[in-house]
């Protein structure tokens, strides 16, 4: 049947041609249809796959052969066709094409164009199918895709169809797809789907199976109702999941239409072109939710109204709120910059974003009005200006703490980019509370939420000692502080000093300056100066004060501080080259590059002192040349000797490439000691009499002879990449996560491979201590990835990324990676 399915194929592609072709000449306009996909689809899923509304043409199939089918296009596409070939003129094209005016006259032009297609399709199966057949159109309709009763024969019969699609380019604008739904059956095309759907002839029917298996089943005395209930609640399971997930596919769906319509309405009410990418979208909590964002934000609270109700929320960047507004109201561009630059909220600002908000949930109310199931209106209430690390989760302000969708669209206005703008909608008003990833869900033997945090506070030691010749004093945390969730926090904060950073110095400088690559992790004294540190630095001494008193340290390269000095005392470009290459780090550059320290730190304070936990503030007391390598590590010059949390950031000026921008912070100020906190360890021989304590431990921990370590809560997986990695004569160690992983780094190991069973934080928690530990190829392995788990795993040291279960090939070429990695 293959051959069949390759000559029908065959057929298709001349209709693409002589479509476009004829389509083309009725219109008077170009129309460009991409290569036909063609694939086997149920009716379930042709109309699932479809968002907005559709305008859907019946096909009577006539001839030797028989059946019904049809053509489907999405509204807006069927009027710009249809008003191209009744040659409306471009404006009025344009907007009956955004007010989806689908009227007589649209119509009628449409069901011509519509004529065209299926004559196109029976003048070429004529010439190439071996049947006598023949296209016919019959009555079209507007219908909405979720809106479709799947088990009727309205629109169409719920069978097997073989789907046509391609996309479609009017002149030099493109559209979207056209699709036709041709019966399978009656084309003999009923038993080409996937070999994987087919039921093997050999097998039991469903029913009998699951009979069989239930006789099988090693279960306790009758009653025999009671061997079959495990089986139905499965059973039972599998259908509810499935469900679930076809209605998170149709609420998408409708997500990525509100998403059109939002762009459109706020591009049209503001005169600019707002750009929202497509809708990313995921169930999140409350705390999360808040977690994610940085710089203050304005909520506007959306009540959800109608047959479904509940409460959510929009939020939006404080100065993104500023510029969209601005926009609305027409203020010059050097008005709104400064305005934005000040994150100058006034009333005006405050009203003309309310607008915007406005438009926003009206065009969530519109779509959903179009296209949800049941009758529903998003309505904008109050709105105000938070401050996203200061929200208090456990209360009902500014929204309850309760499962939210999340529906992010990162925002382009004109050719300048903008943050993300958020919607939370609340997940159980929406029939989504149980659509969550299935590593979300408690075990029913789990202990309760407050149980397992009481156990886990228990077994965490309260103290670790640092990893020093000495030990270093910690600072107490309060009971229950989470370390990785304030270092989400700090992080989010240091990312906004960045963004800050790079336009403050470009002001002062007068050109463009940018800060990139960002990196945060904790390092030590020696770390800082061997590894990190390059060339002479300019070292900027910060008093820090307020809740928290004490020091925090800024380098730059000397000759990055050079030519930012000379930058601002405009030294001709000549002269400030020659002071580059010189080192040329005189009195008026050291001024100069002074007053640059002074903004950044200014950038540091105002960031921390309106978001951290605690209110601090940064000033410049000294500069002091440096050099690195001549650096004592015991000694307090020039900085005292212990852990920090370093931001470093990659710098560009005007267009030229520079070193980095470093700041550190004493870990305990910023409370993220507890990162690098472990676990007591358990030697695996007791040490001799004769042996030194270093001797001891070389050998007690087996650090040497282990080429890979393998450090895994799934013991099936792990041992599948175990044995791969044996067959490539590595020596493998494998470890469990109550292990003490950091006793075996860094010995001889050349990577690590992290196999998770959930990618959640218990496992990300694994992947920092590793990371913290040694800087190895580090591999996590794990099921599930998305898009939000492989950026937070990368933040937290992780270097490549394997889908489980994984075959040999997917574990060979890690190996390889990792091999090239260490080679280069």
């Amino acid at each position: 049947m293959k051959k069949a399915q390759q000559k029908f194929d065959k057929i298709l592609t001349a209709v693409c041609k002589r479509t476009q072709d004829e389509v083309s000449g009725l219109i008077g306009a170009t129309l460009v249809l991409a290569a036909p996909d063609s694939r086997f689809i149920s009716k379930e899923e042709a109309f699932e796959q479809l968002s907005g509304k559709q305008v859907l043409a019946r096909m009577d199939v006539t001839g030797d052969v028989q059946g019904l089918g049809c053509l489907l296009i999405d509204l807006k596409d069927a009027i710009r066709l249809g008003g191209t070939l009744i040659m409306l003129p471009d404006d009025a094209l344009d907007e009956m094409v955004g007010a989806g005016d689908y009227n007589a006259d649209a119509e009628d032009s449409y069901g011509e164009i519509a004529n065209i297609i299926a004559g196109s399709y029976t003048k070429v199966f004529e010439e190439m199918y071996p049947q006598s057949c023949r296209l016919v159109r019959k009555t079209q309709e507007l219908i909405v895709p979720v809106k479709v009763d799947i088990d009727s024969d309205e629109p169409v019969p719920d069978q097997l169809y073989y789907q046509v699609t391609n996309a479609m380019k009017l002149g030099d604008r493109q559209l979207g797809n056209l699709v036709m739904l041709l019966p399978a059956a009656t084309f003999g095309l009923e038993e080409e789907l996937p070999a994987e759907a087919a039921v093997s002839p050999s097998a039991a029917p469903p029913q009998e199976e699951i009979v069989a298996e239930a006789e099988q089943r090693t279960i306790p005395q009758p009653p025999p109702v009671a061997e079959s209930q495990p089986v139905k609640e499965a059973l039972s399971s599998v259908d509810v999941r499935k469900q679930q997930k076809k209605t998170q596919q149709k609420f998408d769906k409708i997500l990525t239409a509100v998403c059109k319509r939002t762009q459109d309405e706020v591009s049209g009410l503001i005169g600019a072109t707002l750009v929202l990418a497509a809708p990313d979208s995921r169930f999140i909590s409350k705390e999360e939710a808040f977690e994610q964002l940085s710089g203050k934000q304005v909520l506007a609270r959306m009540d959800v109204t109608g047959d479904v109700q509940g409460l959510g929320c929009l939020l939006i960047d404080l100065k993104d709120a500023i510029r969209l507004g601005g926009t609305l109201i027409m203020l010059p561009d050097d008005a709104l910059d400064e305005m934005v630059g000040a994150g100058d909220y006034n009333a005006d600002a405050e009203d003309s974003y309310g607008e915007i908000a406005n438009i926003i949930a009206g065009s969530y109310t519109k779509v959903f009005e179009e296209m949800y199931p049941q009758s529903c209106r998003l309505v904008r209430k109050t709105q105000e200006l938070i401050v996203p690390v200061k929200v208090d989760i456990d209360s009902d302000e500014p929204v309850p703490d309760q499962l939210y969708y999340q529906v992010t669209n990162a925002m382009k206005l004109g050719d300048r980019q903008l943050g993300n703008l958020v919607m939370l909608l609340p997940a159980a008003t929406f029939g989504l509370e149980e659509e969550l990833p299935a590593e979300a869900a408690v075990s029913p033997s789990a202990a309760p939420p407050q149980e397992k945090n009481v156990a886990e506070a228990e077994q965490r030691p309260l103290s670790q000692p640092l990893p020093f010749d000495e030990p270093l004093p910690v600072k107490a945390t309060a009971p229950g502080f989470d370390v990785r969730k304030h270092q989400k926090h700090v992080d989010a904060l240091l990312d906004r000093c960045r963004q800050k950073l790079g336009q403050e110095m470009g002001v002062l400088l007068g050109v463009k300056v940018e800060l990139g690559d960002q990196e945060c992790r904790l390092v030590t004294k020696e770390d800082y100066f061997i590894d990190e540190a390059s060339g002479k630095q300019i070292l900027a001494h910060l008093n820090v004060v307020g809740e928290v008193e004490d020091k925090s340290y800024l380098f730059v390269s000397l000759k990055d501080a050079v030519f930012i000095g000379g930058t601002l005392i405009m030294l001709p470009p000549e002269e400030l080259e020659r002071a580059v290459i010189d080192d040329e780090f005189n009195e008026d550059i050291e001024d100069a590059y002074g007053e640059i320290a002074n903004i950044m730190s200014g950038v540091y304070s105002s960031v921390f002192e309106e978001e951290y936990v605690k209110k601090i503030r940064l000033i410049k007391d000294s500069l002091e040349r440096v050099l690195p390598l001549k650096v004592e590590t015991e000694s307090e010059t020039p900085l005292p000797n212990q852990l920090y949390y370093m931001s470093s950031n990659s710098l560009s000026i005007a267009g030229k490439p520079m070193g980095k921008v470093q700041m550190l912070f004493p870990a305990t100020m910023i409370q993220l000691e507890g990162l690098l906190q472990q676990e007591e360890p358990e030697p695996v021989v007791t040490q001799s009499s004769g042996q030194s304590p270093a001797t001891s431990s070389a050998i007690g921990y087996e650090g040497r002879g282990i080429d890979i370590l393998v450090v895994s809560d799934d013991a099936q997986e792990a041992a599948k990449i175990t044995a791969v990695l044996e067959q490539r004569q590595l020596q493998v160690k494998v470890l469990s996560f109550k292990d003490s992983v950091t006793d075996y780094l860094p010995g001889e190991v050349k990577a690590v491979f992290l196999v998770m069973s959930s990618v959640n934080e218990k496992a990300f928690s694994m992947a920092i201590k590793i990371s913290a530990a040694c800087s190895l190829p580090l591999i996590a392995a794990g099921p599930g990835w998305t898009r939000t788990k492989v950026i937070t795993a990368v933040k937290y040291g992780v270097n490549d990324i394997l889908l489980t279960p994984a075959t040999s090939d997917d574990v060979g070429e890690k190996i390889e990676n990792i091999s090239v990695r260490m080679a280069a």
